[in-house]
């Protein structure tokens, strides 16, 4: 589990003490205005508030947490004047809200607690002050069942669509298990992963022998949206002692963007673009792996 929230002293010590297995992110929105109301001014004095960002969310997009290190203190460096707050009150706290550990959670995608707030917004609408916890309780059940009732029958109307049929031939088990057990976001979200990894090249890589070192630490993956290293990969799967099967390099045929998608002897896999780890759904890179491994079982646990 994953609990998002503002950086409330509080707050933390309160989801460490009732939930100590729950992973505790940081939403980034607040985190982002804690930044600006502490280091703005200080930021425009010395390289300019924009300079100070784009070197922030660089070294947040850092690809592993070593070149989070090498981007993180790129930005301490230019900017020292905001040193103290950088490295007393955000660095400590690194693992809470930077891609390079975030990604490995499973977050749904959401980074912010925006949802939350909104959820908040409209339950003052539906109830009062008069308005009794079970009475409450009714109207937002009464909304759910609406809007659930609103996506599947979208769901529908898409399903009277005519399919490609290439997909349909391509990924008939998987197609089926979604519509089956599956809700529109995942239907919807794995179907169109599926029609983009027809764009790809599959390529099978040899293993690493023993550690996974030097050959593996120069990544020649272009961004095709985010990633991690796959060094940084390799170094997670040995750590929790799994054993890879074999490993793709997926290459798009236009743009030439590159990831690595590691199958494990389970069956399991991994991408480095992150997604089905924080987003819950298999991505166009494993998509284009289910085509070329035919006997790898696609399992609807991998959906979240």
């Amino acid at each position: 589990d994953t609990f998002i929230s503002d950086k409330d002293p509080a707050v933390a010590a309160a989801v460490a003490i009732v939930y100590p297995t729950t992973r505790h992110i940081l939403c980034l929105h607040h985190m982002l205005g804690n930044i600006a109301d502490h280091l703005r001014p200080a930021a425009q004095g010395q390289g300019g508030w924009d300079r100070f960002l784009k070197l922030f969310w660089a070294a947040y997009r850092a690809v592993s947490p070593e070149a989070f290190e090498d981007l993180w203190g790129t930005l301490v460096a230019e900017f020292p004047g905001c040193r103290a707050y950088l490295d007393e009150e955000l660095y400590p706290i690194r693992r809470q809200w930077a891609w390079a550990w975030v990604v490995r959670e499973f977050t749904a995608g959401i980074r912010t607690n925006g949802r939350v707030e909104a959820e908040n917004r409209v339950n003052k609408l539906v109830g009062g002050a008069k308005t009794t916890a079970f009475g409450l309780f009714l109207s937002m059940n009464d909304r759910s069942c609406d809007q659930c009732k609103n996506e599947m029958m979208a769901v529908r109307q898409t399903a009277r669509h005519k399919h490609e049929a290439d997909i349909e031939q391509i990924f008939p088990g998987p197609l089926a298990m979604l519509r089956a057990y599956c809700g529109p976001f995942a239907i919807q979200t794995c179907y169109r992963e599926m029609q983009l990894s027809v764009f790809y090249l599959c390529e099978a890589l040899k293993k690493p022998q023993g550690r996974e070192t030097e050959p593996w630490v120069s990544n020649d993956i272009s961004d095709d949206h985010a990633y991690v290293v796959l060094h940084y990969v390799l170094l997670e799967v040995q750590a929790r002692r799994l054993t890879i099967r074999a490993i793709f390099k997926i290459r798009h045929l236009s743009t030439g963007a590159i990831h690595y998608v590691v199958v494990l002897t389970d069956n399991r896999v991994i991408c480095d673009c992150g997604k089905l780890m924080n987003v819950g759904v298999i991505c166009r890179h494993i998509a284009r792996v289910f085509q070329d491994l035919r006997d790898l079982p696609f399992h609807i646990s991998i959906i979240r």
